[in-house]
This record gives structure tokens, sequence and C-alpha cells, in this order.
């Protein structure tokens, strides 16, 4: 029972210490107050800006905001950030199709005329690590 106990011990340890990363994204030329930076963390390119694994929304503010995505396993991962300036937790468009809002993704990775690649935004995480992420909208 004792030995059961103990490898329980060292498997949960083991489990908790894996996902003891975080990844703190300073997002910078906020022009604005209006509205929420919503954040969204992606971990494969299959599901970039489609499925997210975390997202998070906190109120704009001109100039800066900074958000941490805490309790992550080690591994790649891309951010996608919108600036939601009416709050209707969607992008707008104008007729044309472009962009009416500001929106910004890791390594200040862009695409044409589409989000970029998830490899142009991607990023390693490694265990118990703290990234700095800086994304300019």
């Amino acid at each position: 029972m004792k030995k059961l106990i103990l490898s329980l011990s060292i498997l949960t340890t083991g489990i908790l210490s894996a996902q003891n990363s975080s990844i703190n994204v300073e997002v910078n030329n906020i022009k604005n107050s209006k509205g929420d930076i919503t954040l969204a963390l992606y971990d494969s390119a299959k599901n970039f800006t489609k499925k997210e694994v975390k997202a998070t929304k906190v109120r704009a503010k001109k100039g800066k905001v900074v958000v941490t995505f805490d309790n992550l396993p080690e591994g790649n991962y891309a951010i996608a950030i919108l600036h939601d300036e009416n709050s209707n937790e969607k992008m707008d468009f104008n007729m044309l199709g472009i962009p009416k809002e500001d929106y910004g993704f890791s390594n200040n990775a862009k695409g044409v005329l589409a989000p970029p690649k998830f490899k142009d935004a991607a990023f390693k995480l490694n265990a118990n690590e703290t990234k700095k992420v800086k994304i300019s909208l």
C-alpha cells in the first residue's frame, strides 16, 4: 500500500510539474481604450484560428495590456489577438472584406489575405518556463 501511495504521489508531482509553464503576453500599440482585447492560444497547425487551447479577454487600454496564460504543458504554441472595439466577440470587416479592427499574431507574423501559417506564429514553450511574448497590433 505504501508503494502504491508513493507511486501515485510521484506520478501526480510529475504531472503537475509538467504543466508549470506560462506565457506572459504583452500586447502593444493599442490605439484606444474601447472594447476588449481578446487573446486565443493555439497548440497545432490543425487547430490554428479554429479551436483554441485557452482564450481570455481583458478590457482594452490605450497603449498596452499584459495577460498571462498559466499551467501549460511544454509544446509549440501560437497566439492570435483581436482588439474587439465594439465588444461583439467577432472581427468586423468592411464591404471589401478588410478587417475594421486591429489584430495581431505571435512573432508579429503576417498573412497575405488570410491569417499567417501556424509555423510562422509558433514558438516553443519549455517545461517550467515563463515565456515572454510581445505582440504589436
